[in-house]
């Protein structure tokens, strides 16, 4: 999370310390649910995957979204 939290955009940043707080936030919020749904980004993947140059060989990078997991996780609370 390391790796993922020193690229991640402010936006990721803080919609991830939200839903951490949400879920494990010991009865300060109600938890309700939990969900998961394919990343958007790297369509489930996990990478993503480009072109070193006209012939050159696949390149592959952690998504930036999902740090490699394919899905993104959604906390219901209130």
């Amino acid at each position: 999370i390391e790796e993922w939290w020193s690229t991640a955009s402010g936006k990721a940043r803080k919609d991830f310390l939200k839903a951490y707080f949400a879920e494990f936030g010991q009865g300060v919020l109600e938890f309700l649910r939990a969900e998961s749904q394919v990343c958007k980004t790297c369509g489930g993947k996990g990478v993503s995957v480009s072109q070193a140059g006209a012939d050159g060989p696949e390149v592959r990078t952690a998504c930036g979204v999902c740090n490699v997991a394919g899905e993104e996780r959604i906390v219901i609370c209130r």
